[in-house]
Formats: structure tokens, C-alpha cells, sequence
């Protein structure tokens, strides 16, 4: 009597569970089968933290380790797996993460995180057809909204603010709904929610991340102005930006919203 055997879209959902709750031993389960390795590379790509150093951050990935990889496979095994990536650019070297995003062109949260005046919107536009959330600084988002380029389903932004930049207008970011405003050392974010009032009409909720001083003037202003059905908050900005806690808050962040 033969023994009885496991329908093979079970042993795929157990595989792909066993990955996802273990992303440091999905490598050694894709070399059980192919079929196995093709469940198990869904959820080993799905999500993608990529920088130089990994500050003892557990689910970053290294460009030195990954690269290969990127250099071997098609670019429609990224298209197709790759949904959320974290980029950390360095000056030095601008090829990897060009190369990189040029490759996830199914990309549904990015965030790109550029040192002041460098990385380019260039890098983004071919994403906007697929674009839910992006997470970068103002310069690069300035520069996405000079393009003319429409971003259908981009729903969430979160902006640093390296360098201030005023908010431009966000019709071409038709289904925005939320936003996160790093506002430390700016002046002038009356400006920036008067520019998210008037030009998101589907915008419910707006988020300041701010010194402490300037939260109570920043409540008393937007309980007087914003229309009831937008929600907002301004809460204090905690994150020393000269550690890399800056940089584990950032991906945090970006953790948030991943598939």
C-alpha cells in the first residue's frame, strides 16, 4: 500500500509559511525543489531592505550579497516578486540602485533614501503605474511631481526633510489619501497643508513629525482649518539624525507598509 501523499498546494502554503516566518532559513528551503524554491523565493523577495552596512539591523540585505543575483536573473523574476523595497543610496555609488530599480518594475511601496543632492527622480517614474506608497526626501519628490508623470494608485507619502523644499501640488497623485510630513527645522508647514488641502481631494489623514515646541500651535491651527473628515496628528520627533537610528526608523517606517 502506497502512503498516502500531500496535495502539492498544501505543501506549497506550508513552504511559503514556513518562509515567512523564518526569512534567515528561506535559502536553505529553496534547495528542497524547484517547485519549492519557486514558493519560497515569492516571499524571500517580496520584501527588500538593501543598503552598504546592515547596523545591526537583522532584515537588511547587503548590495555586495545581492548584486549577483540581480545581475543573473531575468528582470521579470524582480517585476514579478519584488513589491517592497528600501534603498539606501551612497554618493559613491550610483550604478547599483539604478540597476536595481530598473529591474522592480512591479514595485508597490519604495522608499529611496539619497544623501542631499544626490539619486534622481529619473530612478521612479517608470514605477508609477504600480506605485502605492513612496518614502524619499523633498528634493527627489519635487522633482517626481515636475515630471508630469501620473501616479494612478500612489496613495501614501512620507517626505524628509534633508533640505526644505515647499510642498508641490499633488494632482498628479490622484488617489492620495495619507501623509507623513518630517517636519524638523521647517518653517513653513502651513504652507505645505494648504498645498494638501487644495490639491488631494481624497486626503484623510496628515501626520507631522515635529520638534516639540511647535506641536501645540500646529493642533490649535489644524483644529481650525481642516474639514472633519481629516484626520491628523502632530507628535514629536524622537530620532537622533546623526545615529543610525535615524536609519532603522526610516525602515520601520517603510516596514509598515509592507505587502
Amino acid at each position: 500500500m502506497s502512503s498516502p501523499s500531500i496535495p502539492v498546494e498544501i505543501l506549497d502554503t506550508i513552504f511559503e509559511h514556513a518562509a515567512h516566518l523564518n526569512p534567515r532559513g528561506a535559502p536553505s528551503l529553496s534547495i528542497v525543489s524547484k517547485r519549492i524554491q519557486i514558493c519560497v523565493e515569492k516571499i524571500m523577495y517580496r520584501n527588500l531592505i538593501i543598503d552598504y552596512e546592515n547596523y545591526g539591523y537583522p532584515g537588511i540585505t547587503l548590495y555586495q550579497k545581492i548584486m549577483p543575483t540581480f545581475r543573473k536573473r531575468p528582470a521579470y523574476f524582480f517585476a514579478t516578486y519584488v513589491k517592497s523595497l528600501c534603498l539606501m543610496v551612497e554618493q559613491s555609488d550610483y550604478t547599483c540602485p539604478e540597476f536595481i530599480l530598473a529591474k522592480c518594475t512591479g514595485l508597490r511601496h519604495l522608499g529611496l533614501w539619497c544623501p542631499p543632492n544626490f539619486g534622481t527622480a529619473t530612478w521612479i517614474l517608470p514605477l508609477a503605474p504600480t506605485l502605492e506608497s513612496l518614502l524619499t526626501d523633498r528634493r527627489i519628490f519635487r522633482e517626481v511631481a515636475d515630471s508630469g508623470v501620473t501616479f494612478p494608485k500612489l496613495t501614501y507619502f512620507w517626505l524628509s526633510t534633508q533640505h526644505y523644499l515647499p510642498l508641490p501640488l499633488l494632482h498628479w497623485a490622484p488617489a492620495l489619501e495619507a501623509v507623513c510630513l518630517d517636519m524638523y527645522a521647517a518653517k513653513y508647514w502651513m504652507d505645505d497643508i494648504e498645498t494638501i488641502m487644495s490639491s488631494a481631494p481624497n486626503i484623510v489623514s496628515i501626520v507631522m513629525e515635529v520638534v516639540d515646541d511647535m506641536i501645540p500651535s500646529m493642533h490649535e491651527w489644524m483644529e481650525a482649518r481642516l474639514p472633519s473628515h481629516v484626520n491628523y496628528e502632530a507628535k514629536p520627533w524622537t530620532i537622533d539624525r546623526d545615529d543610525f537610528s535615524f536609519i532603522t526608523y526610516w525602515i520601520e517606517v517603510l516596514a509598515k507598509l509592507m505587502v
